[in-house]
């Protein structure tokens, strides 16, 4: 994250990150979370509906996730598709806020994979994003 991030007050957006290993995260700002500018600029009415887009994905793995986090079970749908999920909380006893690590699959979705997938059932504006 920068300090051109945005921070979206009582939106609760989803939006997707892909790390240097392609790796896929589903992050959720639960209102109050940090979004990277070029997520912010880039906001449509499809984006509302991210959630309900990536949870029609097809199953793919079972859920490794944190047993002391009870926010877990509400993100298992986006997990067994085969994407990290981050929820926004407090990170540290000091107050600190951030994107903490709920679940991690078994394995993994592509983001090739995911660009496919997404052509057929969201807007070629987020697959083109993801490229």
């Amino acid at each position: 994250m920068s300090n051109t991030d945005f921070y979206l007050e009582d939106f609760d957006l989803v939006w997707v990150g892909r790390d240097i290993d392609n790796r896929i995260g589903v992050f959720v700002t639960g209102g109050k979370g940090a979004v990277p500018a070029l997520v912010a600029a880039s906001l449509s009415k499809e984006d509302i509906d991210m959630e309900v887009m990536l949870n029609a994905l097809p199953t793919i793995a079972s859920v490794s996730h944190d047993q002391r986090d009870p926010a877990w079970s509400h993100f298992q749908n986006l997990v067994s598709r085969g994407m990290f999920v981050f929820d926004w909380g407090k990170i540290s006893k000091f107050g600190e806020s951030g994107y903490k690590l709920i679940a991690r699959p078994t394995s993994l979705l592509h983001i090739d994979e995911l660009k496919y997938l997404l052509l057929w059932s969201a807007p070629e504006k987020l697959a083109r994003s993801l490229s």
